[in-house]
């Protein structure tokens, strides 16, 4: 709240007045909401008082997603602005310095919240894999509970790895408090090489006054100047200064986020034990051992991000307290230079002083010259930080991804696994209730023992087939032996037949097909046999002219597999060929096609490292996060990177613009020891002819 804008504080403050749910929903929630308006608000401010590029940038940010807009806060703003302005004026190097400088603590104090919430998750997810692996190993002689059991091991492993994920989260906020400290450190190293020059106009004016009183009003102005340059400067130096305490605070945060790291692990050695335990009992332990592996991999991605990101944000740090000295001591020349340029107006024309002064000012000027020769020097390491950074945040974000992706990639094809060995005991039921209807009809029949399989077949009808059938299953398990018998000669097979009614009356509706719509309506005037023959082959024949027009249209905007796959299916030209191609193998083929373009991208020379670690991410996904990634993500991720592009020359700006100053300094400084000579060569002749 003490770092947001206002409408993060207004809805803090709010919480913090509300019930400890409303302080939950501000945290998980309500800020993220909040910042997003004030973002929005601040943009808007620009499109007013903005020059000609930042205007027309805030407005295409403005119609872009809330992070299109956070990105042009943080760095399109300052790309816009050099582009309306030649060169960045010290008074705005300050301002984005202090700027940066409240940005690293913001993301430091995220840092430190990601580290607390890792920890703390990690510690009762670790805690619970060991319980449930003791628990595990007591349930030795029960298969069933010890399946449970390693069960309950493999959740809290997955909560360790997402705890692990929290540690990354962490990671992650340490990289951005470091770039804003070696961007605020960068901008205070330029404020320290305008102070310097500032300060060297100001020694020149004061030579060139101690020769000429009519220069007196030029030393004025020169030492004013001076004066509100070494003002800015210790004001840029302080935002640096807590820029690199923000920067220290990220890197103790994010460290004591490797405890996560090794409770994820640890959870992950108590669910493998589970499931060895599980197995020895004869359960279920696969799953604890895949999510034992899940855990360890998030871990170890986690521990790697942290011990990263720690050791750039002590960098960051040392870089934004170098900056910091730099900038106090270029103020402290310029106000020492300003102080000469009005002793030079004081004694402006004194003959008999001016050389001296003169040599002295020579001096000071080129101490202010070394001065923003260091700040450049700063700056340059700065850059090198900065770029370093820059990389490991994205190899941290491109290695949480892949994880993040495999996980649901295993997650889904679990489900899709469980689902598909459902659906194939769904369909066994149909040859057991076959068999049981045949025995059900002997003359001779066992009817305790038919009608104990017929209850057992009816049970499993109630768990894996749709309400019609599970209606008629419960009539039958509510009934007497001979009422399970009705079931297994009649009633199995009519509810089979009301199943397929109610089939193909949505069809009659819902088909995306109209000569299948119109087919199922004349169906449902038929008998039970003609509407089930409809459902299981008669549909595919009647829309097969309107599927071929839709399978025609995916040809036309289909990638080569799926052409190829389309073109067999119109081949073939049966329903049932058409209606395979448009349920199922377009969307293999498809995925297919797409994982070879994102291939491309990875390795294509071309593509910027964002778009790369993108396309690996989505390769390690689930197939809709691949195919969300082909249709818009790909472009999302080159609009990164031409901004990460777009930060990096802003820095170099400011590099080469430093360095432009430190190099008009050392041209001052000359010039000064110049004017120092020939005030001393002055004096000699004077002395001579006297």
């Amino acid at each position: 709240v003490g770092l947001g804008g206002t409408g993060v504080r207004e809805a803090g403050e709010a919480a913090l007045r509300g019930t400890p749910d409303d302080r939950v929903a501000f945290l998980e929630e309500g800020r993220y909401v909040a910042q997003e308006a004030d973002d929005a608000v601040a943009v808007s401010r620009l499109t007013a008082s903005g020059g000609p590029n930042v205007r027309a940038a805030a407005k295409l940010a403005l119609r872009g997603t809330p992070e299109d807009v956070a990105e042009f806060l943080a760095v399109g703003q300052f790309v816009a602005r050099n582009r309306d302005q030649e060169h960045a004026t010290i008074a705005q190097l300050t301002e984005q310095a202090k700027v940066a400088g409240k940005q690293a603590e913001d993301a430091t104090k995220q840092a430190q919240e990601a580290s607390d919430r890792a920890v703390a998750a990690a510690e009762l997810a670790r805690v619970a894999a060991d319980r449930a692996a003791a628990e595990t190993a007591a349930a030795k002689d029960d298969a069933s509970r010890a399946s449970v059991k390693a069960q309950q091991a493999a959740d809290a492993a997955r909560a360790a790895a997402s705890a692990a994920q929290q540690a990354i989260a962490s990671a992650n906020a340490a990289n951005r408090a470091a770039r804003t400290a070696a961007l605020a450190a960068a901008q205070t190293a330029s404020a320290a090489a305008a102070a310097a020059n500032a300060a060297n106009d100001a020694y020149n004016a004061a030579i060139a006054a101690g020769k000429d009183a009519g220069k007196a009003t030029a030393a004025k102005t020169a030492a004013a100047q001076a004066t509100i340059a070494a003002t800015l400067a210790e004001g840029s130096a302080a935002a640096a200064e807590q820029a690199g305490k923000a920067s220290q605070q990220a890197a103790k945060a994010t460290r004591a986020a490797l405890s996560a790291g090794a409770n994820a692990n640890a959870a992950a050695d108590a669910a493998e034990a589970a499931g060895t335990y599980a197995a020895a009992a004869g359960g279920r332990s696969a799953d604890a051992r895949a999510a034992a592996a899940e855990a360890r991999r998030h871990a170890n991605a986690a521990n790697s991000a942290a011990n990263r990101a720690a050791v750039l944000a002590d960098r960051s740090a040392t870089a934004a307290f170098e900056a910091r000295t730099a900038a106090n001591a270029a103020a402290q020349h310029a106000r020492n230079a300003a102080a000469a340029a009005l002793e030079a107006v004081a004694h402006a024309g004194e003959a008999a002083t001016a050389a001296a002064q003169a040599t002295k000012h020579a001096e000071a000027a080129k101490k202010a010259s070394d001065a923003a020769a260091a700040a450049v020097a700063t700056a340059k390491k700065v850059y090198a930080i900065a770029r370093e950074t820059e990389t490991d945040e994205l190899a941290t974000r491109t290695d949480a991804g892949i994880e993040n992706a495999r996980t649901r990639q295993a997650l889904l094809l679990k489900v899709i696994s469980d689902a598909a060995g459902e659906e194939a005991k769904a369909r066994a039921l149909d040859a057991t209730a076959a068999a049981l209807a045949t025995e059900a009809a002997r003359p001779d029949v066992d009817v305790p023992a038919v009608a104990a399989k017929g209850r057992r077949l009816a049970m499993d009808a109630l768990k894996l087939r749709g309400p019609i059938a599970q209606d008629a299953a419960a009539r039958a398990l509510a009934g007497s032996d001979q009422d399970v018998l009705d079931y297994l000669r009649t009633g199995w097979r009519e509810a089979a037949q009301r199943d397929a009614r109610e089939r193909v009356f949505q069809l009659s509706y819902d088909s995306p097909y109209p000569s299948v719509r119109t087919a199922a309506a004349e169906a449902l005037k038929g008998t039970s046999e003609q509407i089930l023959a409809f459902h299981t082959t008669g549909q595919f024949t009647a829309g097969a002219a309107d599927m071929a027009v839709a399978v025609s249209k995916i040809y036309d905007t289909g990638g080569p597999g799926v052409r190829e796959a389309a073109r067999a299916a119109l081949a073939d030209g049966s329903g049932k060929a058409l209606a395979v191609f448009l349920g199922v193998t377009q969307y293999s083929t498809r995925l297919a096609d797409e994982q070879v373009a994102a291939s491309k991208l990875v390795s294509d020379a071309a593509a910027g490292p964002e778009v790369k670690a993108a396309a690996k991410i989505a390769l390690a996904g689930p197939a809709d996060r691949l195919h969300d990634f082909v249709a818009v993500g790909q472009f999302t991720a080159d609009r990164k990177d031409r901004l990460a592009s777009q930060h990096t020359a802003q820095v170099q700006r400011l590099i080469a613009e430093a360095s432009l100053i430190a190099a008009k300094a050392d041209k001052n400084r000359w010039l000064a020891a110049e004017a120092a000579a020939l005030a001393n060569n002055a004096k000699a002749e004077a002395g001579e002819a006297a």
